[in-house]
């Protein structure tokens, strides 16, 4: 469902960006806040990748967001109510989630045509997450299919 919320941000263009009534999560921790639409400090804080912008994890508890996010994540979570309230009814928490990351300790080299990626993610994060969005993945199968009938 995190994830959903992710994908309208995404669609939106604004998953990177301070949205009316979002919830902002401190780089390196779970500490989240709410802020005013006309803070200054929180656009450069933003840039900086000091602050990132949240989504909801489904659980107990009212969405702590407001205004747009909270209509945003409302709409997108409505159609899995059934999901919400058991995950409610199992202990789950209502919590918040940064929509972006930034890896740390980022290398690259290259091996002979293998590409070797070394970076860190913190905990809860998804090594197949940020490869996704690096990397343009070809179907194989089509370039098999294609080498296939260049060699008859």
């Amino acid at each position: 469902m995190f994830n959903l919320v992710v994908s309208e941000r995404v669609k939106a263009q604004n998953w990177n960006q301070f949205i009316p009534g979002d919830v902002m999560q401190l780089n390196g921790n779970h500490s989240c806040f709410q802020s005013e639409n006309d803070d200054t400090e929180l656009f450069e804080r933003l840039k900086t990748f000091d602050i990132h912008p949240t989504g909801a994890l489904a659980g107990q508890g009212e969405l702590q967001s407001h205004d747009e996010c909270k209509q945003l994540e409302t709409a997108v979570l409505d159609a899995w109510q059934a999901w919400v309230q058991g995950l409610s009814r199992q202990g789950l928490k209502q919590e918040r989630r940064a929509l972006r990351l930034v890896p740390t300790e980022f290398n690259w080299q290259w091996h002979n045509s293998r590409l070797q990626l070394t970076f860190f993610l913190p905990s809860g994060c998804f090594a197949t997450a940020v490869l996704r969005e690096m990397a343009v993945v070809e179907d194989s199968s089509e370039r098999i299919i294609q080498a296939d009938r260049e060699s008859v």
